[in-house]
């Protein structure tokens, strides 16, 4: 037995009530979560991995550097332009400890932090293998003495360049994890309004349909 009409046009008009709270509720979740993982992106991950990248070329420059060093103070034996060169070599070294305890201030998690705090015991290592290699020059070139040191130094330099690299791939990753979330949810809020759309139609027409059975049985039309 069907209900009276004013019955049934008081039960949907609650659903299309109903409607529209959920498409409120939904549209500002979703794009709270939204924001979240773009702010999240913008703010925390982005930055560090490019600030990390460029850790990997500074170190890159600086074996380049260095080989240049070895090359001026062991093959053309010019000690005064070593000097220099070396100096270089070291302040430029400096510039990195400097900017990875910077980039520590923006690491986006605990593990991060940990990871850049590696970094920059093995770029002090690095450091001092460099300037350790001044060590192997004087009147006659320890080749030894040197080969010893540049494998040091070639070794800290190396594992800096990696794990800085290591820190920049996983920044990046993250970024496209989250980047592919976003538009996992946006494409979810499209066919979730889509649906909702289509319910509200479902609704309007049942509730033209019960409108017009109210007004035969309150107007006698």
């Amino acid at each position: 037995m069907s209900k009276p009409a004013g019955v049934e046009l008081r039960r949907w008009f609650t659903y299309l009530v109903i409607l529209l709270i959920f498409v409120n509720i939904a549209a500002v979740g979703i794009s709270v979560v939204i924001n979240r993982a773009v702010q999240g992106v913008v703010a925390d991950y982005q930055p560090f991995a490019i600030k990390a990248g460029e850790i990997e070329q500074d170190i890159t420059s600086v074996q380049g550097y260095m080989y240049r060093y070895l090359y001026t103070g062991a093959g053309a034996k010019n000690p005064d332009l070593a000097d220099k060169q070396l100096d270089k070599i070291l302040a430029d070294m400096d510039k990195v400890l400097t900017k990875i305890n910077e980039v520590k201030g923006i690491a986006p998690g605990q593990n991060e932090e940990q990871a850049l705090s590696e970094i920059g015991t093995r770029a002090e290592q690095y450091r001092n293998a460099i300037e350790g290699l001044s060590y192997a020059f004087g009147d006659t070139v320890n080749f030894n003495l040197l080969k010893e040191l540049l494998n040091e130094a070639n070794k800290s330099g190396e594992q800096v360049m990696d794990s800085a690299a290591n820190l920049a791939k996983e920044a990046t990753a993250e970024i496209l994890s989250r980047n592919s979330r976003v538009a996992w949810l946006t494409s979810f809020a499209m066919y979730l309004f889509i649906g909702v759309m289509l319910a509200s139609v479902v609704v309007l027409l049942a509730l033209k349909h019960w409108w017009k059975l109210f007004q035969d049985v309150m107007l006698g039309i």
